[in-house]
Protein backbone atom coordinates (compact mmCIF):
# COMPACT_ATOMS: atom_id res chain seq x y z
CA UNK A 1 0.00 0.00 0.00
CA UNK A 2 1.22 3.21 -0.96
CA UNK A 3 1.36 6.72 1.01
CA UNK A 4 -1.10 8.27 -0.78
CA UNK A 5 -3.64 5.41 -0.19
CA UNK A 6 -2.33 5.41 3.29
CA UNK A 7 -3.52 8.69 4.14
CA UNK A 8 -6.58 8.56 2.05
CA UNK A 9 -7.85 5.24 3.92
CA UNK A 10 -7.01 7.12 6.85
CA UNK A 11 -8.96 10.75 6.75
CA UNK A 12 -11.61 8.34 5.08
CA UNK A 13 -11.44 7.03 8.92
CA UNK A 14 -11.38 10.12 10.09
CA UNK A 15 -8.05 9.29 11.83
CA UNK A 16 -5.14 11.69 12.14
CA UNK A 17 -2.51 11.77 9.51
CA UNK A 18 0.96 12.05 11.39
CA UNK A 19 3.02 12.06 7.82
CA UNK A 20 5.26 9.20 9.43
CA UNK A 21 4.06 5.93 7.11
CA UNK A 22 5.41 3.18 10.11
CA UNK A 23 2.83 5.28 12.27
CA UNK A 24 0.14 6.05 9.98
CA UNK A 25 0.53 2.12 9.20
CA UNK A 26 0.40 1.68 12.44
CA UNK A 27 -2.75 3.76 13.29
CA UNK A 28 -4.32 1.86 10.24
CA UNK A 29 -4.07 -1.43 10.95
CA UNK A 30 -5.63 -0.70 14.97
CA UNK A 31 -8.23 1.02 12.94
CA UNK A 32 -8.82 -2.25 10.80
CA UNK A 33 -8.38 -4.32 13.57
CA UNK A 34 -11.32 -2.81 15.57
CA UNK A 35 -13.52 -2.88 12.49
CA UNK A 36 -12.89 -6.23 12.03
CA UNK A 37 -13.67 -7.37 15.47
CA UNK A 38 -16.80 -5.35 15.38
CA UNK A 39 -17.65 -6.52 12.03
CA UNK A 40 -17.31 -10.24 13.60
CA UNK A 41 -19.53 -9.54 16.73
CA UNK A 42 -22.21 -8.20 14.63
CA UNK A 43 -21.68 -11.50 12.28
CA UNK A 44 -22.57 -13.12 15.52
CA UNK A 45 -25.13 -11.52 17.08
CA UNK A 46 -26.93 -11.77 13.50
CA UNK A 47 -26.40 -15.27 13.14
CA UNK A 48 -27.56 -16.22 17.07
CA UNK A 49 -30.93 -14.15 16.08
CA UNK A 50 -30.72 -16.11 13.09
CA UNK A 51 -30.97 -19.42 14.85
CA UNK A 52 -33.13 -17.83 17.24
CA UNK A 53 -35.65 -17.12 14.57
CA UNK A 54 -35.46 -20.96 13.23
CA UNK A 55 -35.89 -22.25 16.02
CA UNK A 56 -38.83 -20.14 17.13
CA UNK A 57 -40.29 -20.93 13.23
CA UNK A 58 -39.79 -24.81 13.97
CA UNK A 59 -41.28 -24.57 17.13
CA UNK A 60 -44.61 -22.76 15.64
CA UNK A 61 -44.04 -25.43 12.88
CA UNK A 62 -44.80 -28.55 15.38
CA UNK A 63 -47.19 -26.77 17.12
CA UNK A 64 -49.37 -26.31 13.74
CA UNK A 65 -48.28 -29.53 13.11
CA UNK A 66 -49.85 -31.42 16.13
CA UNK A 67 -53.00 -28.78 16.08
CA UNK A 68 -53.39 -29.62 12.28
CA UNK A 69 -53.17 -33.48 13.66
CA UNK A 70 -55.56 -32.85 16.47
CA UNK A 71 -58.21 -31.29 14.35
CA UNK A 72 -57.96 -34.11 12.21
CA UNK A 73 -58.65 -36.63 15.16
CA UNK A 74 -61.49 -34.53 16.24
CA UNK A 75 -63.11 -34.12 12.99
CA UNK A 76 -62.94 -37.92 12.31
CA UNK A 77 -64.30 -38.81 15.70
CA UNK A 78 -67.13 -36.83 15.31
CA UNK A 79 -68.03 -38.17 11.71
CA UNK A 80 -67.78 -41.59 13.40
CA UNK A 81 -69.81 -41.28 16.29
CA UNK A 82 -73.58 -39.68 16.43
CA UNK A 83 -74.20 -38.91 19.61
CA UNK A 84 -70.91 -36.48 19.58
CA UNK A 85 -72.04 -34.56 16.71
CA UNK A 86 -75.51 -34.17 17.93
CA UNK A 87 -73.82 -33.34 21.42
CA UNK A 88 -71.90 -30.98 19.19
CA UNK A 89 -75.08 -29.36 17.61
CA UNK A 90 -76.81 -28.84 20.93
CA UNK A 91 -73.88 -27.10 21.91
CA UNK A 92 -73.40 -24.44 19.10
CA UNK A 93 -77.32 -23.97 19.46
CA UNK A 94 -76.87 -23.72 23.31
CA UNK A 95 -79.64 -25.89 23.77
CA UNK A 96 -78.02 -28.44 26.27
CA UNK A 97 -79.36 -29.76 29.21
CA UNK A 98 -78.53 -28.04 32.68
CA UNK A 99 -77.42 -31.36 33.96
CA UNK A 100 -76.23 -34.26 31.45
CA UNK A 101 -74.12 -37.45 31.44
CA UNK A 102 -72.01 -39.05 28.15
CA UNK A 103 -69.93 -41.39 27.21
CA UNK A 104 -66.84 -39.86 25.34
CA UNK A 105 -63.17 -40.69 24.81
CA UNK A 106 -60.82 -37.74 25.49
CA UNK A 107 -61.05 -36.57 21.70
CA UNK A 108 -64.29 -36.41 21.60
CA UNK A 109 -63.96 -34.74 24.61
CA UNK A 110 -61.61 -32.16 23.36
CA UNK A 111 -63.99 -31.61 20.39
CA UNK A 112 -66.91 -30.88 22.57
CA UNK A 113 -65.07 -28.46 24.51
CA UNK A 114 -63.80 -26.27 21.87
CA UNK A 115 -67.47 -25.38 20.50
CA UNK A 116 -67.79 -23.54 23.64
CA UNK A 117 -64.76 -21.22 24.21
CA UNK A 118 -64.66 -18.70 21.94
CA UNK A 119 -63.53 -14.96 22.80
CA UNK A 120 -66.76 -14.12 24.47
CA UNK A 121 -68.11 -17.44 26.38
CA UNK A 122 -65.32 -18.48 28.66
CA UNK A 123 -67.44 -20.81 30.52
CA UNK A 124 -65.63 -24.34 29.44
CA UNK A 125 -65.39 -25.45 32.94
CA UNK A 126 -69.51 -25.09 33.09
CA UNK A 127 -70.13 -26.56 30.20
CA UNK A 128 -68.16 -29.60 29.99
CA UNK A 129 -68.35 -30.25 33.27
CA UNK A 130 -72.26 -30.76 33.25
CA UNK A 131 -71.32 -32.85 30.44
CA UNK A 132 -69.29 -35.30 32.53
CA UNK A 133 -67.12 -37.60 30.51
CA UNK A 134 -66.01 -40.92 30.66
CA UNK A 135 -63.65 -42.62 28.87
CA UNK A 136 -64.89 -45.45 26.85
CA UNK A 137 -62.99 -48.48 27.25
CA UNK A 138 -61.15 -48.20 24.09
CA UNK A 139 -60.19 -44.71 24.29
CA UNK A 140 -56.16 -45.53 23.96
CA UNK A 141 -55.24 -42.91 26.04
CA UNK A 142 -55.43 -44.60 28.88
CA UNK A 143 -57.94 -42.17 30.94
CA UNK A 144 -59.38 -43.33 34.15
CA UNK A 145 -63.14 -44.55 34.14
CA UNK A 146 -65.19 -42.11 35.99
CA UNK A 147 -65.95 -43.23 39.81
CA UNK A 148 -69.10 -45.72 40.42
CA UNK A 149 -72.41 -43.99 41.24
CA UNK A 150 -73.16 -43.60 44.44
CA UNK A 151 -76.09 -45.00 46.02
CA UNK A 152 -78.29 -43.80 49.39
CA UNK A 153 -78.74 -46.06 51.62
CA UNK A 154 -82.40 -46.50 53.85
CA UNK A 155 -82.26 -46.50 57.57
CA UNK A 156 -81.06 -44.29 60.12
CA UNK A 157 -77.67 -42.49 58.06
CA UNK A 158 -78.39 -39.55 55.17
CA UNK A 159 -74.66 -40.13 54.05
CA UNK A 160 -74.10 -41.20 50.53
CA UNK A 161 -71.58 -44.47 50.61
CA UNK A 162 -69.72 -46.12 47.42
CA UNK A 163 -71.22 -49.54 46.67
CA UNK A 164 -69.09 -52.25 46.02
Amino acid sequence: MGNAELIENLERRGLPVKGFPADDARTLQEALDLEYEQSKEERKKEAAEKRAREKKQAGLQRKRMIMEKQLKEEQEEVAKDFQTATWLDKLRRDGTESSARIDVNSIAVRALAKVRVGPRDRSLVARVSALRARARPSDARGSRPAPAPRERRCGTTSRSRRST
